[in-house]
């Protein structure tokens, strides 16, 4: 490919100069055309190696949203050495990705030090991001983002996100998640969830002693039934 063509009909302003530097997430490079009226948009031209045939490529296209008209259509022509494609798009056509998280929860349980803090959540099918980045909300400064993780999170092979930290007791409010994109830029906007106590949880023997009391007491109940109606319980010995 020798250049992406990338224009506004009727009209629309792209943001940058000329010859500013664009790395996709590729990470080839390509160089802006502004390009002005009366089809104004954008051209990236590759510095450097070009995209190869039946391979892909992610172009951000920034505008001035005040320039931009309602019902706007989208041109894009590509052109190789020997050919060129064009496609037109128009955002009333586009289709609705779905929203990336799904049933965020964060929650707490009393540890001896403080909290032991528990954020999760699943990515949707399909999601415009698979990436995420989690900050907390701590009490002392609510209008503050501390980010928890240097790096993206990312989901495992079920789909979801786990997270887990150790905190005063009481300094958390809630946590935030951010969909980004590999550049670390936000894609969408963040989910917000509050902190609450988890939900209790049986230990790894109490499913067992839950199982022999009710046993326990279904013996019992069932002795008191007999003595009420004046039975007594019987043995019976069985001689070969």
């Amino acid at each position: 490919m020798v250049q992406a063509d990338f224009r506004f009909l009727p009209t629309g302003q792209a943001l940058g100069a000329d010859n500013d530097p664009y790395t996709a997430p590729s990470l080839r490079q390509y160089l802006l055309d502004i390009i002005g009226a009366p089809h104004p948009g954008v051209n990236f031209i590759p510095n450097g190696a070009a995209l190869p045939a039946g391979a892909s490529e992610i172009f951000a296209v920034r505008a001035s949203s005040a320039t931009l008209a309602t019902g706007l259509i989208f041109w894009n022509n590509a052109r190789t050495a020997n050919s060129t494609g064009r496609m037109d798009m128009q955002a009333g056509l586009c289709t609705q990705l779905p929203a990336p998280i799904v049933s965020p929860s964060a929650c707490f349980r009393p540890a001896s030090e403080g909290w032991d803090l528990e954020v999760g959540w699943e990515v949707a099918r399909g999601a415009s991001s698979s990436l995420f980045q989690l900050y907390r909300v701590d009490a002392a400064h609510p209008q503050q983002l501390v980010e928890v993780a240097g790096s993206p999170f990312s989901p495992d092979a079920n789909g979801r996100v786990r997270f887990s930290e150790q905190r005063p007791a009481g300094s958390v409010l809630g946590y935030r998640i951010q969909p980004v994109d590999r550049g670390g830029l936000p894609v969408s906007g963040p989910a917000a969830v509050d902190v609450q106590q988890c939900a209790p949880t049986l230990g790894p023997n109490s499913s067992s002693a839950t199982l022999w009391t009710l046993l326990g007491l279904a013996v019992i109940a069932a002795l008191l039934v007999r003595r009420s109606r004046g039975l007594s319980p019987r043995i019976t010995e069985r001689r070969n």
